[in-house]
């Protein structure tokens, strides 16, 4: 997560906040341990000290305490490290960044596979949001949401078969198979109705298409304009 100066305060404040109040229940529970442990032990006052003291410690009630007190400690300590990992993250953001990135760097075969397979586990989130920069750079209507981005198996125009999940590590970028988003009617924008997803060569159309390709890419809109 990204903090500004201002949600870093609220953020460190809350934490803080929290450790102060698990903290507080934890020493109660330590501080009342010898309480309940007498009051237990009360119960046979005509037994020596050491005796009672040994049924006390075998009560159900004090057994309970202890048990109590044990979770109200790791609560109040993981709070402690919640707080204490962003506190310290606070003060050492340049040497956080430097060992994140040397990390990255020497896990970078890792971090490209889990990258690629995020991006295309998100496909259809990361079209609309593409589409949805592309539009308020250039001005364009839009009102689609991400269920009005529907890939289909084929490209419609070609048939060829969608390449969803990125199957060629080495590529960079789209390729002629990747999935792509196109206005049916350019200057309406993305709104719900004007858009298709169809193949990246289709919707690229350039001048490496050949006349026949052209000509399916013609063809296909015209009955789509009609």
């Amino acid at each position: 997560m990204i903090y500004t100066a201002e949600t870093l305060a609220a953020e460190l404040s809350k934490r803080g906040l929290e450790w102060s109040d698990k903290e507080a229940a934890a020493a109660l529970l330590e501080e009342t341990r010898k309480t309940v442990l007498s009051e237990c032990q009360a119960d046979w006052p005509e037994d020596s000290n050491a005796a009672s003291e040994a049924k006390a410690l075998r009560d159900p009630r004090y057994k309970e305490h202890l048990k109590n007190m044990v979770e109200a400690r790791r609560l109040a300590s993981s709070a402690r490290i919640n707080y204490d990992k962003l506190n310290w993250k606070t003060f050492n953001k340049e040497k956080v960044n430097q060992d994140a990135k040397a990390w990255r760097y020497k896990n970078r075969e890792w971090v490209n596979e889990y990258a690629r397979k995020l991006r295309y586990s998100i496909l259809e989130k990361n079209i609309f949001w593409a589409a949805r920069r592309r539009a308020k750079k250039n001005g364009l209507a839009f009102n689609i949401d991400v269920n009005d981005i529907q890939i289909p198996e084929n490209c419609p125009i070609f048939g060829i078969k969608l390449d969803r999940n990125f199957s060629d590590k080495k590529r960079v970028g789209p390729s002629d198979d990747s999935p792509s988003i196109d206005r049916i009617i350019p200057n309406l924008g993305y709104v719900k109705g004007n858009i298709i997803i169809i193949s990246y060569r289709a919707n690229r159309a350039k001048n490496d298409l050949t006349i026949q390709e052209m000509q399916k890419l013609v063809s296909f809109y015209e009955g789509l304009s009609k």
